[in-house]
């Protein structure tokens, strides 16, 4: 395909507008820094006012604005400064707006999905190439913008097919993208409590947005401590991502796979194998399984880096305490237990606390300290019975005193309500 001139892209924007084709007005807009513009490029040096000439051109703003901010940026564009590459880039979106914003603006789905795909990927590579010299500032203007739109296409009250939500899910999925890369991911909450109550289902939109929606909502409900809600959206995003699309499927299988551990269902040394993960969680695995609090802190800590930048340290660390008593718990149990078939099978605070202080290797810890626990672990349903304090007895349910990990309901500790209380 030939290159148009200036004045054939004004024209084919003109024409686009004209016949209200999204796709089309969409295609013209070229923002690849490739041979196609080149030649455009250096077209535009020779034009002095791109704003006039555009305003010549085509009659109904704000096409002519946009069009004008969309040439300046293939005349000034230098591909070595990401910083200047993404504020020219936001002046299009910005003059984009008002067109969006019209009560008849449907037809700009197509576009709006280009531009916000843009931004972020713009927004994201400025920041990389500045991050020494400055602190996110264009993710956080891009997630602003994304803002804006996502109220734009909420608020549409045309009929569906003709109104912006179509692209409802593509914008909010790119929002996510950039809270998670500013560390922001409470602000995700917004976003889905809006199209709770617009009553946008998710399983009306195409099958990729789906999966990176629940992908990111199951990470924030991991966040949120909501672990079996984690699990539910984050199997879903797995089971319905392409198989092709493996670094994604290893990505979304990792977040599975902390919900699975902390509900007591780790998944097998195969599957593990088959992502990569073995080394990364296998020593915690096996260390949960066997009650072996030091091992599991080694292990832990051994890869501190990796499950920080991740996400998943605090959360495992927290969460994984209480099932590692369980297990600990359970094994000395298993140990010391005499059936008796007149009272009901008992374990003693002075077990538990030699166990308790040879796994952590805590010398420090005392009765109270295993009492707590043993508290701890009736109140949340992983252990069936009873204390008696005065004898310092666990006296545990003749049936199933341990019930499976994954059966307990698992008490939510939710990070904004803590903040909100200091």
């Amino acid at each position: 395909m030939s290159c148009p001139t200036v004045l054939e892209t004004i024209q084919q924007v003109s024409q686009a507008r004209g016949a209200r084709d999204g796709d089309l007005l969409a295609y013209y807009f070229d923002f690849d820094v490739n041979s196609y513009t080149d030649t455009l490029k250096k077209e535009l040096q020779s034009v002095n006012n791109v704003q006039a000439l555009c305003r010549k051109n085509i009659t109904e703003r704000p096409y002519d604005d946009l069009t004008a901010a969309y040439l300046t940026f293939i005349k000034e564009v230098d591909p070595t400064n990401l910083t200047h590459l993404y504020d020219l880039f936001a002046d299009v979106f910005a003059q984009f707006i008002p067109a969006f914003n019209a009560g008849d603006a449907g037809w700009l789905v197509p576009m709006v999905k280009k531009l916000s795909s843009y931004l972020v990927e713009f927004a994201l590579q400025a920041d990389k190439q500045t991050r020494v010299r400055s602190k996110n500032k264009k993710a956080t203007d891009a997630a602003r913008i994304l803002s804006r739109t996502f109220n734009m296409i909420i608020s549409d009250r045309a009929p569906f097919e003709e109104s912006k939500k179509p692209a409802i899910y593509f914008v909010t999925n790119l929002a996510f993208k950039v809270y998670f890369n500013l560390d922001t991911i409470r602000l995700c909450q917004t976003f889905i409590n809006n199209i709770q109550k617009a009553k946008l289902s998710v399983e009306n939109f195409p099958i990729s947005q789906q999966v990176t929606y629940r992908y990111y909502v199951g990470r924030l409900y991991l966040y949120q401590h909501l672990i079996k809600k984690a699990e539910t959206e984050l199997d879903f995003a797995f089971r319905h991502c392409p198989d092709e699309m493996r670094k994604n499927r290893r990505l979304i299988f990792l977040y599975l796979t902390i919900t699975r551990i902390i509900r007591g269902r780790p998944p097998s040394r195969e599957l593990l194998e088959k992502y990569g993960l073995v080394n990364r969680l296998s020593g915690i695995i096996q260390a949960i399984g066997k009650g072996d609090i030091r091992s599991f802190e080694r292990s832990l800590d051994a890869q501190l880096d990796w499950f920080l930048s991740t996400g998943n340290y605090m959360i495992l660390k927290e969460r994984c305490a209480i099932i590692l008593y369980r297990q600990l718990i359970r094994k000395v149990f298993l140990l010391t237990y005499n059936p008796s078939p007149k009272s009901p099978p008992t374990l003693s605070y002075e077990d538990v606390l030699t166990a308790m202080s040879v796994a952590s290797d805590d010398e420090d810890l005392d009765i109270g300290d295993a009492e707590c626990i043993l508290i701890s672990l009736i109140d949340q349903g992983y252990v069936k019975g009873y204390l008696n304090h005065q004898r310092k007895l666990v006296v545990l349910s003749k049936q199933n005193p341990f019930p499976p990990i994954n059966s307990v309901e698992v008490i939510t500790e939710y990070p904004l309500e803590r903040e909100k209380t200091k």
